[in-house]
C-alpha cells in the first residue's frame, strides 16, 4: 500500500488533498445498517425559547470554518461544533414543548449528551457523503483523515468509524442516566421534560441517518442491495 508522509509542522503545509483523494478512489466502501446495529433499541416520538435563542446567537458568532490540517481528535471536536446540532437544539423547545430550568441545559451531563449527538451525526454524515466529496478532491472527512494518519484502507477506516459511533452512543446513554439521576429530586414536570429532551436527541440521531440515506444528494439507489439500510459502493 502506498503511503503519504504527514506534513511537517512548519509554516507551509503542502496541499495533499488530490493525492489522498486519488489514493481512496477505487476502494470498496461497505457500511452496515446502523439502525439495526447501533441504534437498534431506540424509539422515536413525534418554553425556554429566549434562553435558547441567546445560545444560538452565541454559536453563530463563535463558529468560523477552518481548513487547517487536523488530527482525528481535533477533527472530531471541530465537527461536533459545526455539524449543526446546537441550532437544532434551539428548536426543541418549540417542537417538543420543553421548558427546563437553565441549570439543566447547562448541566455537564446535558452538555455531554448533546455533544455525543453532534459527534455521531458528524461521523455518520462523513460515511454517506465521502464519495460525493472525493469527486471534488475534498478530504475534510473522518475517513481520509484516518487513512492519512494511520496508513489504513478505506474499509478499515469505516470499521474504526463504526466503533467510534458505538462508543459515542454508549457515552450518550451514560450521560442520559446521569442526567436523569441529577434531576431525580426535581418536579415531575422537569423530569418529564428531561425525558422528552432525551427522546428529541434520539429522534435527531435516527432522523439524520434516515434523511442521509433517503436523499439522492449522497447515495444512489444502487448502493443498497439487501433490503437493509446498509450500503456499499466503490469510491
Amino acid at each position: 500500500m502506498s503511503s503519504l508522509t504527514p506534513p511537517s509542522s512548519g509554516n507551509m503545509t503542502p496541499d495533499f488533498r488530490a493525492a489522498l483523494a486519488a489514493r481512496l478512489r477505487g476502494q470498496i466502501f461497505i457500511v452496515p445498517d446502523v439502525l439495526r446495529t447501533i441504534y437498534k433499541n431506540s424509539s422515536s416520538r413525534l418554553n425556554d425559547t429566549d434562553f435558547l435563542t441567546r445560545r444560538l446567537d452565541a454559536w453563530l458568532e463563535k463558529y468560523v470554518p477552518t481548513v487547517s490540517q487536523r488530527s482525528k481528535q481535533h477533527f472530531i471536536e471541530r465537527r461536533a461544533r459545526n455539524i449543526g446540532i446546537y441550532p437544532i437544539l434551539t428548536t426543541f423547545s418549540w417542537g417538543y414543548g420543553i421548558k427546563l430550568p437553565e441549570w439543566v441545559w447547562d448541566h455537564d451531563y446535558a452538555q455531554a449528551m448533546i455533544r455525543e449527538v453532534s459527534v455521531s451525526m458528524g461521523l455518520y454524515n462523513d460515511l454517506v457523503s465521502l464519495k460525493k466529496e472525493l469527486k471534488a478532491d475534498e478530504v475534510d472527512n473522518i475517513i481520509p483523515i484516518l487513512v492519512y494518519h494511520h496508513n489504513i484502507s478505506a474499509q478499515d477506516a469505516v470499521n474504526v468509524t463504526l466503533e467510534m459511533l458505538k462508543e459515542s452512543y454508549k457515552s450518550f446513554n451514560a450521560a442520559v442516566e446521569r442526567l436523569e439521576r441529577a434531576v431525580d429530586a426535581e418536579s415531575k414536570e422537569v423530569k418529564r421534560d428531561v425525558e422528552i429532551l432525551v427522546d428529541a436527541c434520539v429522534d435527531t440521531l435516527v432522523g439524520n441517518v434516515t434523511w442521509s440515506l433517503a436523499i439522492p444528494r449522497y447515495l444512489p439507489r444502487t448502493a443498497f442491495s439487501d433490503g437493509s439500510l446498509g450500503f456499499q459502493f466503490v469510491l
